[in-house]
């Protein structure tokens, strides 16, 4: 166990030095060679150009071969985020990753972590091909409407449709337990996962940077309820405008209203005392796409949120009057126990929340 300490801290150090090192070009020019104008290096000839004036480095035609390659492995494999995004021109950018693991390195003997590695790494990608399948028997039209990015160990990033990333995650998380259940001498694994949707043209980096902090937030509230195996759960965000520095500034900028909190999760995938699982708020969504709901009602209750909170309180009662027979919200309950359309915001940790922001949010970004 030393030896593997001693390489992984010789690994990390190794990595630091390499990127603090100047990247040299993978080509030089003289001035006699023609120029790749988007980048300042000389061009070659490239059988990957499509016309005769396209011109490509050295790097830039490699990277292309490896696309290429890619795709050739896997047609499905989505090839341009038009083809991913939904009718609202929305995507989701979705971070998991796996708890637990660490308890179960440290008491790997040296001749069993690689071996553990494996048996992890096939466990995850197993958990995503049974995911893609289920997604896509249920609906065909979603055959090329995502796209993996990272796939391998504990960790997966991906590119999908944005009316299916709450199933998606829902179910990566229930596979991906079921394929890790006493991976190691009886040890399991669970896994959290941050969905940051935004427009097709939103800056990737920004979406994942905020996927990866959502992931974080829900690892948190998780390790509350069990340190040693946070039980599997999700966040997520719509970003509405140009992004900021992470979702603590988001906590503070833009979902708080009038001391009340408007971020309802982590959505547990297991049901758990006093915290909204997945399946329930799924349930919700569906309730409020129907015709009768009172979703514009609630629209306006958030503003009116915003301009006092006991008046916010008592239009709720009214909103509850008006659809006492006009919609039925069981699953409003289902949430949590003390939900209703009457009571929207519920004490829980000492802190005021409220989820109709959360699935005004859905509904937002799902067609």
């Amino acid at each position: 166990m030393n030896e593997y300490k001693s390489a992984s801290a010789k690994l990390e150090k190794n990595l630091k030095i390499a990127r603090n090192k100047i990247a040299l070009p993978l080509d030089t020019h003289l001035s006699i060679c023609a120029i790749n104008p988007r980048k300042g290096l000389s061009a070659i000839p490239s059988k990957l150009a499509t016309n005769k004036k396209e011109m490509f480095d050295t790097s830039v035609n490699q990277k292309l071969q490896a696309f290429n390659e890619a795709v050739n492995k896997n047609k499905a494999l989505a090839q341009d985020i038009n083809a991913i995004k939904n009718k609202k021109n929305k995507i989701a950018v979705i971070h998991i990753d796996g708890n637990g693991l660490g308890g179960i390195v440290r008491g790997l003997e040296k001749d069993e972590m690689k071996t553990f590695s494996q048996k992890l790494d096939s466990a995850t990608k197993e958990a995503y091909k049974q995911t893609l399948e289920s997604i896509i028997d249920s609906n065909p039209t979603y055959q090329n409407a995502l796209r993996d990015i990272i796939l391998g160990g504990d960790d997966v990033t991906l590119i999908c449709n944005a009316n299916i990333a709450l199933d998606l995650s829902e179910k990566f998380l229930e596979n991906f337990e079921s394929n890790t259940q006493n991976i190691h001498k009886q040890s399991s694994l669970t896994a959290c996962a941050g969905i940051a949707y935004c427009n097709e043209k939103f800056p990737f980096f920004y979406a994942v940077k905020l996927a990866e902090d959502l992931c974080a937030y829900a690892k948190k509230d998780a390790k509350e309820i069990n340190p040693k195996l946070p039980p599997s759960c999700l966040m997520f965000h719509n970003i509405q405008g140009s992004y900021v520095e992470g979702f603590s500034q988001f906590l503070d900028e833009e979902l708080s209203i009038n001391s009340v909190r408007c971020d309802f999760g982590p959505y547990y995938l297991r049901d758990i005392e006093n915290k909204p699982s997945i399946k329930a708020f799924k349930s919700l969504i569906q309730d409020f796409k129907k015709d009768n709901s009172p979703k514009g009602r609630l629209r306006d209750w958030l503003s009116s949120l915003q301009f006092n909170k006991e008046y916010a309180k008592a239009e709720s009662i009214r909103i509850a009057e008006i659809f006492k027979d006009k919609w039925k919200g069981e699953n409003l309950a289902t949430l949590h126990r003390e939900l209703s359309l009457a009571n929207l915001i519920l004490v829980i940790d000492n802190v005021e929340k409220t989820p109709i922001y959360d699935i005004l949010q859905i509904l937002s970004v799902q067609d």
